[in-house]
This record gives structure tokens, sequence and C-alpha cells, in this order.
């Protein structure tokens, strides 16, 4: 009967042990730094954002063709800031939702591009390259590394 209970005490002591290291690197997997390709992808994206943004006022002229092809890449700069902010300012880890908006909005663009009118070549050629590093940045974010497999945005308990 002894020693079963020694047994017993050495097994709940060793279970301690054995629970204050995972935890211990379950802290380390959240303090990780966030990977560097995932963040250079989230800075392009947010240049090209900026770039939408700013140049409406040269890219697309007067009249209501241009004007559409404008409202439709300010709404894809929009998505692709909001998803690189996610991305850059987030917690570590793996952006799904982030990197499935910039591949969209990549997509979107390169759509645009090639498929509507454009009164201007050069700005079917700006819709063309924006999307195309949109889609690289997105790439980017995707083929990062997760820092934990169980370290996604919303599922963390501390």
């Amino acid at each position: 009967m002894t020693h079963d209970m020694s047994l017993s005490e050495r097994a709940q002591r060793r279970t301690a042990e054995l629970d204050v290291r995972r935890r211990e690197l379950l802290r380390q997997s959240h303090d990780a730094p966030r990977p560097p390709v995932a963040e250079l992808g989230a800075v392009i994206v947010l240049a090209v954002a900026v770039f939408l943004l700013a140049a409406q006022w040269g890219l697309y002229p007067t009249g209501q063709e241009p004007q559409t092809n404008g409202l439709w890449s300010l709404g894809f700069a929009i998505v692709t800031a909001a998803a690189g902010l996610r991305i850059l300012l987030g917690q570590p880890g793996r952006h799904s939702a982030a990197v499935v908006l910039l591949l969209g909005s990549g997509v979107g663009l390169l759509l645009r591009a090639t498929l509507a009118a454009h009164e201007l070549a050069a700005t079917a050629i700006a819709e063309g390259v924006c999307g195309a590093l949109v889609l690289v940045g997105g790439l980017m974010a995707l083929t990062s590394p997760a820092t934990s497999t169980g370290q996604r945005p919303g599922r963390r308990k501390g």
C-alpha cells in the first residue's frame, strides 16, 4: 500500500512539473515575435493602399467609366489597408481572414485592370501592378509560419 502511495505522489509531482513547463512554453509561444516576412507583406500592401488612395485624382479622370473604376479601386484599397493593418498590428500568428481579403483584393484589382474598360492605359497598368503587389503581400503573409498552432486571434485564453 505504501508503494502505491509513493508512486502516486511521484506521479503528482511529475505532473505538476510538466504543467509548469507546459505553461512556460505556451507563454513563450504567445510572446514569440511575428514572422518578418508577414510584416514585410503587410508593409507592401499598406503602401499599395496609400498609393491607390492618394492617386485617385491623378489616375482616374472625370466621367462615369473612369470614376466607376476609381470607386472599385478605392474599395479594394480600403479592404487592403484594413487587412494589412490587421497583419501588421494584430497578435502574432496566422491571420487567415486578412490573407483571404488580400488575395481577393489582389485578384479583383488584376481582373478590373484586364477586363474593365479604361480611358487611360496608365490606369489599367497601375491597377494591374497594384493587384500583383497585393497578391505578393498576401502570399508573403500566407506562407509565413504561425508561431503556435493553437494561436489564432479570438481563440487564445489568458
